[in-house]
Protein backbone atom coordinates (compact mmCIF):
# COMPACT_ATOMS: atom_id res chain seq x y z
CA UNK A 1 0.00 0.00 0.00
CA UNK A 2 0.89 3.73 -0.91
CA UNK A 3 1.01 5.22 2.33
CA UNK A 4 1.40 9.36 3.10
CA UNK A 5 3.21 10.72 6.32
CA UNK A 6 3.01 14.46 7.23
CA UNK A 7 4.78 16.05 9.86
CA UNK A 8 6.06 19.50 10.63
CA UNK A 9 8.34 20.60 13.31
CA UNK A 10 11.97 19.85 14.43
CA UNK A 11 13.12 16.39 15.56
CA UNK A 12 11.34 16.10 18.30
CA UNK A 13 8.33 15.53 15.72
CA UNK A 14 10.05 14.45 12.65
CA UNK A 15 12.27 11.90 13.86
CA UNK A 16 9.49 9.68 15.32
CA UNK A 17 7.55 9.79 11.75
CA UNK A 18 10.28 8.82 10.68
CA UNK A 19 10.63 5.20 12.64
CA UNK A 20 7.17 5.24 11.70
CA UNK A 21 8.02 4.80 7.81
CA UNK A 22 10.74 3.10 8.81
CA UNK A 23 8.51 0.24 10.42
CA UNK A 24 6.26 0.86 7.33
CA UNK A 25 8.42 0.20 4.56
CA UNK A 26 9.85 -2.56 6.34
CA UNK A 27 6.85 -4.19 6.24
CA UNK A 28 6.62 -3.24 2.19
CA UNK A 29 4.38 -0.78 2.48
CA UNK A 30 5.99 2.06 -0.23
CA UNK A 31 5.67 5.35 2.14
CA UNK A 32 6.04 8.95 1.52
CA UNK A 33 7.03 11.75 4.05
CA UNK A 34 5.95 14.94 3.60
CA UNK A 35 8.44 17.46 6.24
CA UNK A 36 8.37 20.97 6.74
CA UNK A 37 10.88 21.32 9.47
CA UNK A 38 11.03 24.90 11.30
CA UNK A 39 14.41 24.76 12.12
CA UNK A 40 15.24 23.95 8.40
CA UNK A 41 17.12 20.96 8.88
CA UNK A 42 17.84 18.48 5.89
CA UNK A 43 16.11 15.21 6.58
CA UNK A 44 17.51 14.22 3.11
CA UNK A 45 19.88 12.09 3.61
CA UNK A 46 17.64 10.31 6.84
CA UNK A 47 15.11 9.49 4.47
CA UNK A 48 17.12 7.43 1.97
CA UNK A 49 18.87 5.93 4.96
CA UNK A 50 15.67 4.38 5.33
CA UNK A 51 14.13 4.32 1.59
CA UNK A 52 11.75 6.59 2.35
CA UNK A 53 10.73 9.17 0.12
CA UNK A 54 10.89 12.40 1.39
CA UNK A 55 9.13 16.20 0.60
CA UNK A 56 10.00 19.19 1.87
CA UNK A 57 7.57 21.19 1.97
CA UNK A 58 8.01 25.23 3.24
CA UNK A 59 11.20 27.11 3.98
CA UNK A 60 11.81 29.46 6.74
CA UNK A 61 14.22 32.37 6.77
CA UNK A 62 15.66 32.54 9.99
CA UNK A 63 17.45 35.53 9.44
CA UNK A 64 13.91 37.22 8.73
CA UNK A 65 12.80 39.95 11.73
CA UNK A 66 9.45 36.96 12.48
CA UNK A 67 12.24 34.72 13.76
CA UNK A 68 14.68 37.30 15.28
CA UNK A 69 14.22 36.86 18.33
CA UNK A 70 11.65 33.84 18.41
CA UNK A 71 13.21 31.51 21.67
CA UNK A 72 13.87 34.93 24.09
CA UNK A 73 10.22 35.86 23.40
CA UNK A 74 8.97 32.56 24.08
CA UNK A 75 10.93 32.28 27.27
CA UNK A 76 9.76 35.69 28.33
CA UNK A 77 5.84 34.56 28.41
CA UNK A 78 4.88 32.99 31.76
CA UNK A 79 5.08 29.34 32.33
CA UNK A 80 1.40 30.02 32.50
CA UNK A 81 1.19 31.56 29.22
CA UNK A 82 1.21 28.32 27.20
CA UNK A 83 -1.68 29.28 24.97
CA UNK A 84 0.00 32.92 24.12
CA UNK A 85 3.58 30.52 23.70
CA UNK A 86 1.39 28.23 21.48
CA UNK A 87 -0.34 31.02 19.36
CA UNK A 88 3.23 32.70 18.78
CA UNK A 89 4.42 29.73 17.24
CA UNK A 90 1.94 28.84 15.28
CA UNK A 91 1.90 32.82 13.80
CA UNK A 92 5.28 32.52 13.18
CA UNK A 93 6.09 28.94 12.38
CA UNK A 94 3.01 26.94 10.43
CA UNK A 95 1.02 30.38 8.95
CA UNK A 96 3.76 31.27 6.54
CA UNK A 97 3.44 27.55 5.25
CA UNK A 98 -0.06 27.00 5.67
CA UNK A 99 -1.26 27.06 1.85
CA UNK A 100 1.90 25.75 1.14
CA UNK A 101 1.35 22.60 3.68
CA UNK A 102 -2.01 22.45 2.16
CA UNK A 103 -1.07 21.81 -1.39
CA UNK A 104 1.36 19.23 -0.51
CA UNK A 105 -1.34 17.23 1.71
CA UNK A 106 -3.26 17.16 -1.22
CA UNK A 107 -0.78 15.46 -3.22
CA UNK A 108 0.01 13.60 -0.77
CA UNK A 109 -3.97 12.42 -0.33
CA UNK A 110 -4.20 11.74 -3.87
CA UNK A 111 -1.08 9.39 -4.46
CA UNK A 112 -1.60 7.61 -0.53
CA UNK A 113 -4.15 4.96 0.03
CA UNK A 114 -3.49 6.04 3.57
CA UNK A 115 -2.07 9.27 4.98
CA UNK A 116 -0.75 9.58 8.44
CA UNK A 117 0.02 12.87 10.14
CA UNK A 118 1.37 15.28 13.13
CA UNK A 119 -1.76 15.92 15.56
CA UNK A 120 -1.65 19.88 15.02
CA UNK A 121 -1.44 19.55 10.66
CA UNK A 122 -5.17 20.71 10.30
CA UNK A 123 -4.31 21.47 6.29
CA UNK A 124 -3.58 17.03 6.19
CA UNK A 125 -6.75 16.73 8.05
CA UNK A 126 -8.92 19.21 5.40
CA UNK A 127 -7.13 17.68 2.21
CA UNK A 128 -7.87 13.72 3.24
CA UNK A 129 -11.26 15.09 4.12
CA UNK A 130 -12.26 16.39 1.05
CA UNK A 131 -10.30 14.12 -1.04
CA UNK A 132 -12.29 10.78 0.67
CA UNK A 133 -8.58 9.66 1.47
CA UNK A 134 -8.19 7.38 5.06
CA UNK A 135 -6.56 8.64 7.81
Amino acid sequence: MRIGLRTWGSDGNIRPMSALADGLRARGHTVTIAVTSIDNKEYRPLAESLGVVLRPVGRFDPSGEKYEGLAAKLMELSPSSILKQFRLVMETLFEPVEEEMFHAAESLCAKSGLVIGHFLLHPLHAAAERSGSPM
